[in-house]
C-alpha cells in the first residue's frame, strides 16, 4: 500500500522519536553481543509505555464519571478546545488534576459502589504504575524483593502472559466503569470516527478501541453490578 505524504511524514517523525528514545526496531541486524540488551530495553519500553497509557486512560475515565455526577453528561462532551465554564475549569484544574487515582476511585465508589474486582484492579494498576515510573530498577522494590520480578496478579508483567492478564483485567474494569456514563461507549466510538475522518487519528486507533466491547447504549449499570 502506498503511503500518503502525511503518512510518510508521520513515519519519519516516528522513526526519529524511536531513535531519540533508543527504541530499536532493527534488532535482526544488531550485533549478537548487544542483541540481548536491545531486546530487554525494547521490551521495557513497550510494557512501561502501555501501562502508563492505560493508567492515564483510566484516570481520565474516573474524571469523566466525577465530572458527570457534579455537572452532568454535557460537561464531559464539551470539545477540548472549546471555552469551558469557569466553575468547570476550576473543578478540573484545581481538584481533579491534583487528585491521585485512588482518591478518585474513593469518590466514584461514594457516588455508586464499585465492584470489588474493579477496585482491586485499579489498586494493582496504581501500584505497578508507581513501581515502573518511580524506580529505574522496580524489581528491587520491597513489594517485589522476594521474586525479583515486577508482577501483576502473580505474573511477571514483562512477559506475554503477564501483560495479557493485565490487559484483560483493564478492559473489564474500563467497561464496568464506562457503563456508568449513559451512552459513553457509543459516544466514544462516534467521537473516534470523527477524529479519523478529520485525519487526527489513524484507523488502527479506532479498531483498537472497538476491542473494549459493544456499546452499552443509554442504560446505566445498576449499583455494584459489573
Amino acid at each position: 500500500m502506498t503511503l500518503s505524504l502525511k503518512d510518510r511524514r508521520g513515519l519519519t517523525r516516528l522513526r526519529k522519536l524511536q531513535a531519540i528514545a533508543n527504541f530499536f526496531t532493527d534488532i535482526d541486524n544488531a550485533h549478537p553481543t548487544i542483541r540481548p540488551v536491545i531486546l530487554t530495553l525494547s521490551t521495557h519500553h513497550v510494557v512501561v509505555g502501555h501501562i502508563v497509557s492505560r493508567y492515564t486512560a483510566m484516570d481520565a475515565l474516573l474524571n469523566d464519571i466525577i465530572t458527570a455526577y457534579f455537572f452532568g453528561l454535557k460537561a464531559i462532551r464539551i470539545p477540548s478546545k472549546a471555552q469551558k465554564p469557569k466553575n468547570l475549569r476550576i473543578f478540573r484544574h484545581h481538584l481533579l488534576d491534583e487528585t491521585y487515582l485512588l482518591k478518585k476511585l474513593q469518590i466514584v465508589h461514594a457516588i455508586e459502589p464499585v465492584p470489588p474486582k474493579v477496585s482491586d484492579h485499579l489498586r494493582k494498576l496504581n501500584a505497578i504504575r508507581n513501581a515502573i515510573t518511580h524506580s529505574s530498577s522496580p524489581e528491587s522494590r520491597k513489594e517485589y524483593s522476594r521474586t525479583k520480578k515486577v508482577t501483576y496478579a502473580g505474573r511477571n508483567i514483562f512477559t506475554v502472559k503477564g501483560l495479557e492478564l493485565f490487559e484483560a483485567d483493564w478492559m473489564a474494569a474500563r467497561q464496568a466503569l464506562a457503563a456508568r456514563l449513559p451512552g459513553h461507549n457509543a459516544w466514544m466510538k462516534r467521537r473516534l470516527r470523527n477524529l479519523i475522518t478529520s485525519g487526527i487519528l489513524s484507523e488502527e486507533a479506532v479498531v483498537e478501541s472497538a476491542t473494549d466491547g459493544p456499546p452499552k447504549g443509554d442504560d446505566p449499570v445498576k449499583p455494584g453490578v459489573a
